[in-house]
């Protein structure tokens, strides 16, 4: 999410404008919160991927499934 994209939503959900210095409040918000919901995501695919392992093994599919935590988890250092 872009700064600007963060303070629409905060607008949005706050109805109207919000004040100038407001902003960076709102902005190190849903930093942490995009924070937070990558890494609860990023577990689910760990999760999932222990049950293919014990359903399928280590398959060509679990080589890929492998990446996917890691990915969603390194969209924060972007």
């Amino acid at each position: 999410m872009t700064q600007d994209e963060i303070i629409e939503m905060a607008c949005q959900a706050f109805g109207g404008l919000i004040k100038k210095e407001e902003r960076l409040s709102f902005i190190a918000f849903a930093k942490l919160v995009a924070v937070k919901e990558r890494e609860v995501c990023a577990q689910m695919c760990d999760s999932r991927l222990e049950k293919w392992i014990s359903l399928f093994g280590k398959d060509k599919m679990y080589k890929w499934m492998l990446g996917l935590p890691k990915a969603i988890r390194a969209r924060g250092e972007a």
